[in-house]
């Protein structure tokens, strides 16, 4: 996306104190983008990595679990995105086998709950408003199994998750297209 279009978007950003959300954020912001970044702050979270960002006039802040459905409708008519980067994820493969439960509970049940509250957002939204939505879905290749003998997989490729990470993810994915066929949610 070019800096002038970029320069004009409302963007909501799960999981935006993370690794690859914080990088994201701070990018999007020098690129002028009001930013509105959405994270739960667990144990893969700082906010050290967005302290660039944190002093810029385009991004706001919200400690917040993207599995709470009425905290995310909050945000949501709080800040009226143009677009969500859906990022947040438990996504420590070791971690989802000792604990199962936290991967669920944000990776299927955050995403439905985020999903829900940008379709209630969405179909609020004007004509021109809904044709400019967009809701985009991080996932994973590790949905799609194990690369073994060289294989190598596109978006065509079989799901066929190893751990209960990748299982999470894989469920994320596919309740992510739901609501787009479903809906007709704009979502990627």
């Amino acid at each position: 996306m070019n800096r002038a279009k970029l320069e004009k978007r409302r963007i909501l950003v799960t999981g935006g104190c993370g690794f690859i959300g914080s990088a994201v954020v701070r990018a999007f912001v020098r690129m002028g983008a009001e930013v509105f970044n959405v994270d739960a702050m667990t144990y893969a979270a700082t906010h050290e990595s967005t302290a660039e960002a944190a002093d810029a006039g385009n991004y706001t802040f919200l400690k917040a679990d993207i599995a709470d459905t009425g905290a995310m409708k909050e945000a949501f008519a709080f800040f009226r995105p143009d677009a969500v980067l859906h990022l947040a994820a438990e996504s420590h493969v070791d971690r989802s086998i000792d604990d199962p439960s936290a991967f669920l509970h944000t990776n299927v049940t955050g995403t439905v709950s985020l999903l829900n509250a940008a379709l209630g957002y969405w179909l609020r939204l004007g004509e021109e408003g809904k044709k400019d939505f967009r809701f985009v879905h991080v996932s994973t290749d590790e949905v799609y199994g194990s690369a073994d003998g060289g294989a190598v997989f596109d978006l065509e490729s079989p799901y066929r998750p190893n751990s209960p990470y990748s299982a999470s993810k894989a469920a994320s994915d596919h309740f992510v297209r739901a609501w787009n066929r479903t809906y007709g949610l704009p979502a990627l």
